[in-house]
């Protein structure tokens, strides 16, 4: 399911991802952990943003690589790559995209919610293991478990990507005056 949202702020983020990934590896490449890599709401492997139609007007919508690429070409790499989305068909993109531009790393694709994935990927961790878990989800799906069990595996470094849309909506409308809140 190749959905089309974000904006600027999608690529400042995908950005930043690309270059902690890149960050962490180097600081732990002398270690002897397995690394992990693992991506809760893989989506598709792709970006997609809304624009232009290019069947329909002169530029194309731009497409750029999700947090399933950037973290696949992370160099070095990762001993495993875990990828997990609740969409069978962007489980199926994924594993297309590992078999033909990546066959050489060890990648797990899963089409579970997302709680159960991190919870299971979680309690799998060895005392040896080491992972990144990335997780950026489209509302609050998350439960107060699933964040604990990564918390008390201590071998996660965790990025949790929180919808700024979720606290607009859930806020308490406030009319507003020129002379403040009414």
């Amino acid at each position: 399911m190749n959905i089309e949202f974000g904006g600027q702020w999608t690529k400042i983020k995908l950005n930043i991802l690309e270059k902690y990934l890149g960050f962490y590896k180097k600081a732990l490449q002398n270690q002897i952990f397995t690394l992990h890599y693992a991506d809760a709401f893989a989506g598709s492997g792709e970006q997609k943003f809304p624009g232009i139609d290019s069947q329909q007007d002169l530029l194309p919508r731009e497409i750029l690589d999700g947090s399933v690429r950037i973290a696949l070409k992370t160099e070095p790499r990762f001993h495993k790559y875990h990828f997990n989305d609740l969409e069978h068909e962007n489980v199926e993109r994924i594993q297309e995209i590992a078999n033909n531009e990546f066959p050489k790393k060890q990648v797990d694709c899963t089409q579970k919610d997302a709680n159960k994935f991190v919870q299971e990927f979680c309690s799998s961790l060895g005392s040896r293991d080491r992972a990144v878990l990335f997780i950026d989800p489209f509302s609050t799906e998350l439960q107060w478990e699933t964040l604990k069990s990564v918390a008390e595996s201590k071998k996660v470094d965790m990025w949790l990507l929180f919808p700024f849309s979720v606290i607009l909506r859930l806020m308490p409308k406030i009319k507003l005056s020129l002379n403040g809140p009414v």
